[in-house]
């Protein structure tokens, strides 16, 4: 993965050349990136976040999501500004202007999603959020057709559907009639807003394809913890959470470990990458196998084996994600082709 700017500073305004073909972007002149690393990518990221509600869900026995929320973005920040800071030096910490922009998509990114879905599991089952997190393709194609007025292709569409339909089979075990209960009302809502800024945050990383991965991760990261913090704050002071004991901390330091390393810092930089080769739209149907990785998961913790429509679901959704993007590299391989003609 890239951790330096691949363009020249005289380049770096040129964010709109990046033509949409598919809603995938069509590499420039010396961006060689092949799409299968993007897929690789999104895929590994999804994986590690599949795990992180049973952890998360563990540790919210001792350590409220508030709490963990901040000692975990506060962490990956650090860490990710001191390998900004080897890689590209002080001048990568410059704003350009970009201050408010960058601080609306972390704190949407890190404080909206890192706070309202994890705090969603006290209100609803980790089998809801889950399924939340699966309506961010649609969500992402339906801002993707209102920003350009134009409709997602109609093999996105359809892999859209392919993929939901097999993420709710193995959500419901093929039985929809107790899926959501009144009770779960405010859980679900959290999941779904956690959802809608999670998709706006990876759709704001493509204003930036100018700057490296590392550059874009950091930066927003960064200016997410204040938002964090006075988030955690406000719901310590109106009495809704109560602080950690240092030994609660210390107690769950292999739940943190995981949602920092892994969850957080691993994940997200893989996933900005990711999603810089293959487009958001095209990256963000990769979230269809987040939930059946919390199933696995989950069904590995318990050592249950899976059902047939768990089974079926599984196939259905990775039968989506292979549909899409064997028809977005042939579209990237038909524009390569064009343009070398040009």
């Amino acid at each position: 993965m890239s951790t330096h700017n691949t363009q020249p500073e005289s380049h770096q305004t040129h964010t709109g050349s990046h033509r949409a073909v598919g809603y995938a972007p069509v590499p420039e002149p010396g961006h060689h990136a092949h799409p299968l690393k993007g897929i690789l990518l999104c895929l590994l990221a999804v994986v590690l976040w599949g795990a992180m509600y049973p952890v998360a869900d563990h540790l919210a026995h001792t350590v409220n999501m508030f709490h963990a929320t901040l000692i975990r973005y506060g962490t990956v920040a650090l860490i990710l500004a001191a390998m900004l800071y080897r890689a590209e030096g002080k001048k990568a910490f410059h704003l350009e202007g970009h201050g408010v922009n960058l601080w609306l998509l972390g704190s949407a990114g890190f404080g909206g999603f890192g706070l309202t879905a994890l705090t969603a599991l006290s209100y609803t089952s980790s089998t809801n959020i889950s399924l939340m997190m699966a309506t961010m393709p649609a969500i992402s194609a339906v801002i993707a057709g209102i920003a350009t007025r134009t409709l997602p292709p109609r093999y996105t569409m359809a892999a859209i559907v392919i993929a939901f339909a097999g993420v709710s089979l193995v959500l419901t075990n093929g039985d929809y009639t107790h899926l959501i209960s009144s009770q779960d009302a405010l859980g679900v809502a959290l999941a779904l807003f956690a959802a809608i800024c999670w998709v706006l945050y990876t759709r704001g990383s493509s204003s930036y394809e100018h700057w490296s991965t590392l550059r874009f991760s950091a930066l927003t990261t960064l200016l997410s913890v204040p938002s964090i913090a006075a988030a955690t704050l406000i719901a310590t002071a109106v009495g809704y959470i109560q602080p950690p004991g240092l030994q609660d901390i210390l107690g769950g330091w292999f739940e943190l470990g995981y949602l920092i390393i892994f969850a957080g810092l691993l994940a997200v930089i893989w996933w900005n990458e990711g999603n810089k080769i293959i487009g958001p739209v095209n990256g963000t149907l990769f979230v269809n196998l987040e939930p059946v990785t919390t199933f696995v998961v989950v069904a590995c913790m318990t050592a249950t084996l899976p059902s047939v429509p768990a089974v079926l679901g599984s196939l259905l959704v990775i039968a989506g994600l292979v549909m899409n993007n064997l028809y977005v590299r042939r579209e990237l391989k038909d524009a390569e082709q064009a343009e070398s003609k040009a």
